[in-house]
C-alpha cells in the first residue's frame, strides 16, 4: 500500500515532473516505480496549462509527441550509464 503522504522521488521533483508529462511513468514503470514513485503513483502528470489559444487536435498530437520525445531525451541522458 503506498502512502502518498510519504513518498518521494528519488530523481527530484523537477525531472519527475517532466518524464511523466513526457509519458515515461507508462512507458518504462519498472524504472520510474524506483526513481519517481511519488510522481507516477501519487500525483501523476501535470495537465497541460490553457494558454488561451484554441487548439486544434493535430496541435495538441505535435505537442504531446515534442514533449514526449524531449522527456525520452532527458531521460536517457540521465541514465546513460544504466543502458550502456
Amino acid at each position: 500500500m503506498m502512502d502518498c503522504e510519504n513518498e518521494t522521488d528519488e530523481r527530484g521533483e523537477f525531472l519527475c515532473t517532466e518524464w511523466a508529462r513526457g509519458g515515461l511513468c507508462e512507458a518504462h514503470r519498472a524504472t520510474m516505480f524506483l526513481f519517481c514513485r511519488k510522481t507516477c503513483l501519487c500525483v501523476g502528470p501535470p495537465q497541460d496549462v490553457d494558454d488561451g489559444i484554441e487548439s486544434d487536435d493535430e496541435t495538441r498530437r505535435r505537442r504531446r509527441r515534442r514533449r514526449s520525445a524531449a522527456a525520452l531525451k532527458s531521460f536517457k541522458s540521465h541514465y546513460k550509464n544504466y543502458y550502456a
